[in-house]
């Protein structure tokens, strides 16, 4: 085989890999507005820029200087995109790692538990392993609730606000401290519930309230593409609405949707902060879908999202739970009042 065919060869896996990577990139580009597919195309982009920096190398291979120089200018911005788009910005990370100098720590769990079937045993050894405080359960049926309690999750968690329906629909908040349910969020179908949980004292004379709110969204099935869309911009509008003095807050829970959509985007540009984007490049980008199919996970759609000025992120785990198709996340906070 001669160097040119090698050549050919590699710039042919490059051409295939770039139109491969565009895929998912050009989704992104066009998912504001758009209905089905393009949202589901456009959570894998990180994967699309992925393959962008295998395929541009390929691309360069043979190339004489001015053709090179034209390929690696399009590599190199294609690239920077993707840094633009994907990475989160410093300005989060430091606010949400060293906005809270003191306060109450809050061990909370998220998990997706795919109509009811997350393993029961598992779960509760997560609770107990890791020390939980807040357990967010979406999917949540009357079944499971009934395994959980038999299980002695009750007795791990004491408090709860637990909205089981059949299906996917149903929610639930679990808490080792006392808690106030608050109310639900107007959604597109699936329970949403907030409650306001009742912190160990620090020291202060009023100890701190912190709000959470289990989150779940339709996902961008088809004709279920505009309840997602309003579900996402409805969380967005909750959160501006609400007063500079509310308190520490957390949405945790699926929320069907990554940094690759413009209304999760829009949420996050209220001010909230994605504890996963608070830490370190170490464990990020954190993906948590799917979980039940061979390979690594390929997108971050379940989040806990914090207020940054009342709730730092110390650490943030992703762990495996049997019998469901989402990761949990573990996020070890510190909550000031």
């Amino acid at each position: 085989m001669t160097r040119r065919t090698i050549f050919r060869i590699a710039n042919l896996f490059g051409v295939l890999g770039a139109i491969v990577a565009a895929v998912p990139i050009t989704a992104r580009a066009l998912e504001h507005g758009a209905g089905a597919p393009i949202p589901q195309l456009a959570a894998f982009a990180p994967w699309g820029f992925a393959l962008w920096l295998i395929a541009g190398p390929l691309l360069l291979i043979g190339r004489r200087r001015r053709a090179g120089g034209a390929v690696l200018l399009v590599v190199v911005l294609v690239a920077l995109l993707g840094v633009r788009w994907m990475i989160p910005s410093g300005a989060a990370r430091d606010a949400a790692r060293s906005g809270v100098a003191a306060g109450s720590e809050v061990r909370l769990m998220t998990l997706n538990a795919e109509f009811g079937r997350a393993d029961t045993a598992h779960t509760l050894a997560l609770v107990r392993g890791h020390a939980v405080d807040v357990l967010v359960v979406e999917e949540l049926t009357p079944a499971l609730v009934e395994r959980l309690r038999a299980a002695g999750l009750d007795g791990l968690l004491g408090y709860s606000d637990l909205h089981p329906r059949g299906g996917a629909a149903g929610t639930g908040i679990w808490s080792r401290w006392p808690l106030q349910e608050i109310g639900r969020l107007p959604s597109q179908g699936f329970e949403m519930p907030m409650v306001a949980i009742t912190l160990p004292g620090t020291g202060t004379p009023d100890p701190p309230i912190l709000t959470v709110t289990g989150i779940h969204t339709r996902a961008p099935h088809l004709a279920a593409t505009a309840r997602w869309r309003r579900d996402l911009s409805m969380i967005a509008m909750v959160e501006a609405s609400r007063g500079t003095t509310s308190g520490p807050m957390i949405y945790a829970g699926d929320f069907n949707a990554s940094r690759e959509h413009a209304e999760f985007r829009a949420i996050l540009d209220t001010g909230l902060v994605d504890a996963g984007d608070a830490l370190s490049v170490a464990p990020w980008p954190g993906f948590t879908w799917p979980a039940d199919q061979p390979g690594p996970a390929a997108t971050r759609i379940d989040h806990i999202l914090i207020t940054p000025t009342s709730i730092g992120v110390r650490k943030v785990t992703v762990v495996s739970v049997p019998g469901t198709d989402h990761h949990g996340v573990i996020a070890d906070l510190e909550v000031s009042s």
